[in-house]
Protein backbone atom coordinates (compact mmCIF):
# COMPACT_ATOMS: atom_id res chain seq x y z
CA UNK A 1 0.00 0.00 0.00
CA UNK A 2 0.87 4.33 -0.34
CA UNK A 3 2.52 5.10 2.63
CA UNK A 4 0.02 7.85 2.39
CA UNK A 5 -2.70 9.29 0.49
CA UNK A 6 -2.40 10.98 -2.82
CA UNK A 7 -5.06 12.54 -4.93
CA UNK A 8 -6.92 11.63 -7.81
CA UNK A 9 -4.40 13.15 -10.27
CA UNK A 10 -1.65 11.65 -8.70
CA UNK A 11 -3.40 7.79 -8.38
CA UNK A 12 -4.68 8.46 -12.29
CA UNK A 13 -0.81 8.91 -13.54
CA UNK A 14 0.65 6.05 -11.36
CA UNK A 15 -2.48 3.81 -12.26
CA UNK A 16 -1.53 4.44 -16.23
CA UNK A 17 2.20 3.76 -15.65
CA UNK A 18 1.79 0.68 -13.81
CA UNK A 19 -0.26 -0.52 -16.28
CA UNK A 20 1.35 0.17 -19.58
CA UNK A 21 4.27 -1.43 -17.48
CA UNK A 22 1.97 -4.25 -17.61
CA UNK A 23 0.43 -4.27 -20.67
CA UNK A 24 1.80 -7.40 -22.04
CA UNK A 25 2.66 -10.49 -20.32
CA UNK A 26 5.25 -12.25 -22.26
CA UNK A 27 5.85 -15.88 -23.46
CA UNK A 28 6.55 -18.27 -21.41
CA UNK A 29 6.43 -15.86 -18.09
CA UNK A 30 3.64 -16.06 -15.14
CA UNK A 31 1.62 -13.61 -14.68
CA UNK A 32 3.10 -13.78 -10.54
CA UNK A 33 6.47 -13.79 -11.84
CA UNK A 34 6.32 -10.83 -14.32
CA UNK A 35 4.33 -8.76 -11.81
CA UNK A 36 6.46 -9.59 -9.04
CA UNK A 37 7.99 -6.43 -7.30
CA UNK A 38 12.14 -6.53 -6.32
CA UNK A 39 11.35 -8.31 -3.52
CA UNK A 40 9.52 -11.39 -5.12
CA UNK A 41 5.83 -10.99 -4.42
CA UNK A 42 2.89 -9.52 -6.45
CA UNK A 43 0.70 -8.26 -3.71
CA UNK A 44 1.63 -5.03 -2.93
CA UNK A 45 1.45 -3.80 -6.08
CA UNK A 46 -1.61 -5.25 -7.24
CA UNK A 47 -3.33 -3.40 -3.56
CA UNK A 48 -1.51 -0.27 -4.75
CA UNK A 49 -3.40 -0.23 -8.01
CA UNK A 50 -6.79 -1.11 -6.49
CA UNK A 51 -6.31 1.74 -3.83
CA UNK A 52 -5.37 4.12 -6.67
CA UNK A 53 -8.74 2.61 -8.85
CA UNK A 54 -10.80 3.79 -5.27
CA UNK A 55 -9.54 7.22 -5.15
CA UNK A 56 -10.27 8.08 -8.95
CA UNK A 57 -13.84 6.48 -8.36
CA UNK A 58 -14.15 9.00 -5.41
CA UNK A 59 -13.09 12.11 -7.31
CA UNK A 60 -15.17 11.01 -9.87
CA UNK A 61 -18.33 10.63 -7.86
CA UNK A 62 -17.52 14.85 -6.68
CA UNK A 63 -17.03 16.11 -9.77
CA UNK A 64 -19.76 16.88 -12.53
CA UNK A 65 -20.98 14.06 -14.94
CA UNK A 66 -20.09 16.57 -17.83
CA UNK A 67 -16.11 16.83 -17.49
CA UNK A 68 -13.97 14.89 -19.65
CA UNK A 69 -12.56 13.10 -16.89
CA UNK A 70 -15.25 11.56 -15.85
CA UNK A 71 -16.39 10.32 -19.25
CA UNK A 72 -13.06 9.36 -20.16
CA UNK A 73 -13.21 7.56 -16.55
CA UNK A 74 -16.55 5.37 -17.43
CA UNK A 75 -15.11 4.38 -20.46
CA UNK A 76 -11.38 3.21 -19.29
CA UNK A 77 -12.33 1.88 -15.66
CA UNK A 78 -13.82 -1.53 -16.65
CA UNK A 79 -10.70 -2.13 -18.92
CA UNK A 80 -8.57 -1.12 -16.33
CA UNK A 81 -9.81 -3.07 -13.88
CA UNK A 82 -9.93 -6.35 -15.77
CA UNK A 83 -6.29 -5.35 -16.62
CA UNK A 84 -5.51 -5.89 -13.31
CA UNK A 85 -7.01 -8.91 -11.90
CA UNK A 86 -6.58 -10.15 -15.50
CA UNK A 87 -9.87 -11.58 -15.65
CA UNK A 88 -10.27 -11.69 -19.36
CA UNK A 89 -8.00 -14.71 -19.31
CA UNK A 90 -8.65 -16.94 -16.17
CA UNK A 91 -6.00 -18.50 -15.97
CA UNK A 92 -3.85 -18.95 -12.82
CA UNK A 93 -1.16 -16.74 -11.90
CA UNK A 94 1.53 -19.26 -11.75
CA UNK A 95 0.52 -20.60 -15.08
CA UNK A 96 3.33 -20.51 -18.04
CA UNK A 97 1.38 -19.65 -21.32
CA UNK A 98 1.98 -17.49 -24.44
CA UNK A 99 1.91 -13.86 -25.16
CA UNK A 100 -1.23 -12.05 -23.35
CA UNK A 101 -2.22 -8.73 -23.89
CA UNK A 102 -3.87 -7.26 -20.86
CA UNK A 103 -5.54 -3.80 -22.08
CA UNK A 104 -5.25 -2.02 -24.98
CA UNK A 105 -3.37 1.52 -25.71
CA UNK A 106 -6.54 3.04 -25.69
CA UNK A 107 -7.57 2.75 -22.15
CA UNK A 108 -4.33 3.49 -20.92
CA UNK A 109 -3.82 6.87 -22.44
CA UNK A 110 -7.58 7.91 -20.89
CA UNK A 111 -6.40 6.76 -17.44
CA UNK A 112 -3.42 8.66 -17.95
CA UNK A 113 -5.38 12.01 -19.59
CA UNK A 114 -7.18 11.66 -16.92
CA UNK A 115 -4.05 12.35 -14.76
CA UNK A 116 -3.52 15.27 -16.76
CA UNK A 117 -7.27 16.91 -16.56
CA UNK A 118 -7.32 16.41 -12.35
CA UNK A 119 -4.12 17.84 -12.21
CA UNK A 120 -4.96 20.60 -14.21
CA UNK A 121 -8.40 20.77 -12.41
CA UNK A 122 -6.39 21.06 -8.95
CA UNK A 123 -3.88 23.61 -10.09
CA UNK A 124 -7.01 26.06 -11.35
CA UNK A 125 -8.97 25.60 -8.15
CA UNK A 126 -5.95 26.02 -5.36
CA UNK A 127 -5.03 29.41 -7.62
CA UNK A 128 -8.39 30.42 -6.93
CA UNK A 129 -8.95 29.50 -3.60
CA UNK A 130 -5.26 31.36 -2.52
CA UNK A 131 -6.93 34.37 -3.78
CA UNK A 132 -10.15 33.94 -1.28
CA UNK A 133 -8.21 33.36 1.61
CA UNK A 134 -7.09 36.41 1.11
CA UNK A 135 -10.61 38.40 1.08
CA UNK A 136 -11.36 36.64 4.45
CA UNK A 137 -10.11 39.62 6.79
CA UNK A 138 -13.48 41.15 7.85
CA UNK A 139 -15.24 38.04 8.15
CA UNK A 140 -11.66 36.62 10.39
CA UNK A 141 -12.69 40.21 12.07
CA UNK A 142 -16.45 39.92 12.46
CA UNK A 143 -15.39 36.50 14.08
CA UNK A 144 -12.69 38.02 16.93
CA UNK A 145 -15.71 40.49 18.03
CA UNK A 146 -18.44 37.75 18.51
CA UNK A 147 -15.53 35.62 20.31
CA UNK A 148 -15.03 38.68 22.45
CA UNK A 149 -18.37 39.38 22.81
CA UNK A 150 -19.19 35.49 23.61
CA UNK A 151 -16.75 36.05 26.18
CA UNK A 152 -17.77 38.67 28.28
CA UNK A 153 -21.37 38.39 28.21
CA UNK A 154 -23.47 36.25 30.88
CA UNK A 155 -24.68 33.20 29.53
CA UNK A 156 -24.80 29.76 30.65
CA UNK A 157 -21.97 27.38 30.08
CA UNK A 158 -23.83 25.19 27.22
CA UNK A 159 -24.70 28.33 25.59
CA UNK A 160 -21.11 29.70 25.73
CA UNK A 161 -19.48 26.68 24.49
CA UNK A 162 -21.95 25.91 21.92
CA UNK A 163 -21.01 29.42 20.43
CA UNK A 164 -17.62 29.06 20.94
CA UNK A 165 -17.56 25.96 19.13
CA UNK A 166 -19.95 27.53 16.25
CA UNK A 167 -16.87 30.07 15.57
CA UNK A 168 -14.31 27.40 15.85
CA UNK A 169 -16.02 25.59 13.33
CA UNK A 170 -15.82 29.00 11.03
CA UNK A 171 -12.01 29.40 11.42
CA UNK A 172 -11.45 25.72 10.60
CA UNK A 173 -13.41 25.72 7.42
CA UNK A 174 -11.89 29.14 7.02
CA UNK A 175 -8.64 27.35 5.86
CA UNK A 176 -10.46 26.48 2.77
CA UNK A 177 -8.68 23.51 1.49
CA UNK A 178 -11.31 22.60 -0.96
CA UNK A 179 -13.60 24.12 -3.09
CA UNK A 180 -16.48 22.57 -0.87
CA UNK A 181 -15.23 24.34 1.91
CA UNK A 182 -16.71 27.66 0.48
CA UNK A 183 -19.50 26.78 0.66
CA UNK A 184 -19.90 25.25 4.13
CA UNK A 185 -18.41 28.28 5.63
CA UNK A 186 -21.11 29.99 4.13
CA UNK A 187 -23.53 27.29 6.55
CA UNK A 188 -21.17 27.69 9.75
CA UNK A 189 -21.23 30.99 9.72
CA UNK A 190 -25.06 31.60 9.02
CA UNK A 191 -25.84 29.14 11.66
CA UNK A 192 -23.50 31.29 13.77
CA UNK A 193 -25.30 34.73 12.67
CA UNK A 194 -28.42 32.68 13.48
CA UNK A 195 -27.84 31.42 17.07
CA UNK A 196 -26.24 34.82 17.89
CA UNK A 197 -29.14 36.73 16.79
CA UNK A 198 -31.37 35.13 19.64
CA UNK A 199 -28.96 35.19 22.60
CA UNK A 200 -29.82 37.25 25.49
CA UNK A 201 -26.99 39.65 25.79
CA UNK A 202 -28.30 41.59 28.55
CA UNK A 203 -29.74 45.63 27.96
CA UNK A 204 -26.08 46.73 27.96
CA UNK A 205 -24.82 44.92 25.45
CA UNK A 206 -27.90 44.53 23.22
CA UNK A 207 -26.48 47.14 20.66
CA UNK A 208 -23.21 45.29 20.38
CA UNK A 209 -24.27 42.28 19.95
CA UNK A 210 -26.63 43.83 17.13
CA UNK A 211 -23.43 44.97 15.80
CA UNK A 212 -21.52 41.55 15.95
CA UNK A 213 -24.69 40.56 13.94
CA UNK A 214 -24.66 42.78 11.35
CA UNK A 215 -20.94 42.53 10.95
CA UNK A 216 -20.74 38.94 10.36
CA UNK A 217 -23.98 39.42 7.96
CA UNK A 218 -22.13 42.51 5.97
CA UNK A 219 -18.72 40.36 5.96
CA UNK A 220 -20.02 36.73 4.73
CA UNK A 221 -22.26 38.45 2.02
CA UNK A 222 -19.26 40.97 0.98
CA UNK A 223 -17.39 37.29 0.88
CA UNK A 224 -19.36 35.22 -0.92
CA UNK A 225 -20.23 37.56 -3.62
CA UNK A 226 -17.02 38.80 -4.42
CA UNK A 227 -15.90 37.83 -7.97
CA UNK A 228 -13.25 35.93 -6.88
CA UNK A 229 -15.01 33.64 -4.86
CA UNK A 230 -17.57 33.60 -7.29
CA UNK A 231 -15.23 32.10 -9.87
CA UNK A 232 -14.05 29.88 -7.25
CA UNK A 233 -17.27 28.24 -7.16
CA UNK A 234 -17.18 28.34 -10.90
CA UNK A 235 -14.01 26.34 -11.27
CA UNK A 236 -15.56 23.38 -9.29
CA UNK A 237 -18.58 23.55 -10.90
CA UNK A 238 -18.34 24.57 -14.48
CA UNK A 239 -16.55 22.64 -17.24
CA UNK A 240 -12.90 23.97 -17.61
CA UNK A 241 -11.44 25.00 -21.03
CA UNK A 242 -9.07 22.41 -20.84
CA UNK A 243 -11.56 19.28 -19.79
CA UNK A 244 -13.62 20.20 -22.72
CA UNK A 245 -14.03 17.58 -24.40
Amino acid sequence: MTDARIDAAEAAGRLAELLKEWQVTPAGRSAGAFRSDETGGWWAKHMEAVEWVGIIDEAMAEISESEHAVKLWRQASTEARRAIFRTPHGLDWSDLHGECKEIDDSPITMIGTIGELLGARRATGEAVLTQARGLLGPVQDALREAENLVTAIDLADDERNHLLTLIEHCRHVMKLARIDDINELRAHLERLIGALDLVDAGSERTEDKKGVVRRLISSTKEFMGSPVVTNVLAAGTVLLAITAG
